[in-house]
C-alpha cells in the first residue's frame, strides 16, 4: 500500500489557524477531492473535528486516544498506526492519504512513499505549523502549477515528493 502524505503550506510552513486553514483556495482545494477520492483519509482527532463534514466517497480513519461510542457512518476510531494499518489490509486498500494535523504528520511521516505539498509562495498568520523536517528525507520528482484567480498573485504549485 502507498502512504501519501498530502498537505498545503505557506511559506514558512504554515498550515492551520484555530482549527481552519489560514487560507480560501478552491483550485487547491479542487486538487485535494480529486488526488484523495476513493481512498482512505488518516487524521488526527482535531483535524476532524475541523472538517466540514465527512468527505464523500473516503473512509475517515481517525487516530486518537480518545474513541466515541458512535460514529457518522465511514468514519472509524483507530487508538494506533498498528490498527489503522490491519484495517487497511483488511480493505485490500491499494493507498492512503495522511491529511493531518502535525503530530500525526510527524507520527505517520516515516512510513510514507509519497508526499503532495501544495507550496502557496506568501506568509500567513497561523497557529499550526506543517513539520518541515520531514521534507529532509524527501526528494521531488514533479511539480504541478496550480492555476485560478487565487493562486495568481501566490505562484503556487504543488511539488510532488519520493522518499
Amino acid at each position: 500500500m502507498d502512504l501519501i502524505l498530502i498537505a498545503a503550506i505557506g511559506q514558512n510552513g504554515e498550515m492551520g489557524l484555530e482549527g481552519q486553514l489560514p487560507w480560501h483556495h478552491p483550485e487547491d482545494l479542487r486538487f485535494f477531492k480529486e488526488t484523495t477520492k476513493g481512498s482512505p483519509l488518516i487524521m488526527g482527532r482535531k483535524t476532524f473535528e475541523s472538517l466540514p463534514g465527512v468527505l464523500k466517497g473516503r473512509p475517515h480513519l481517525v487516530l486518537s486516544q480518545a474513541t466515541p461510542d458512535s460514529a457518522p457512518p465511514n468514519v472509524f476510531f483507530f487508538q494506533s498506526w498498528a490498527d489503522i494499518q490491519e484495517w487497511c489490509r483488511r480493505e485490500h486498500c491499494e493507498k492512503a492519504f495522511v491529511i493531518g494535523g502535525r503530530q500525526i504528520y510527524a507520527l505517520l511521516a516515516p512510513y510514507c512513499n509519497i508526499l503532495y505539498i501544495t507550496h502557496i509562495h506568501s506568509a500567513f498568520l497561523a497557529d499550526t505549523v506543517f513539520p518541515m523536517e520531514v521534507l529532509e528525507r524527501f526528494t521531488v520528482f514533479q511539480t504541478i502549477p496550480l492555476d485560478g484567480p487565487s493562486f495568481t498573485h501566490y505562484n503556487a504549485e504543488v511539488k510532488c515528493y519520493r522518499a
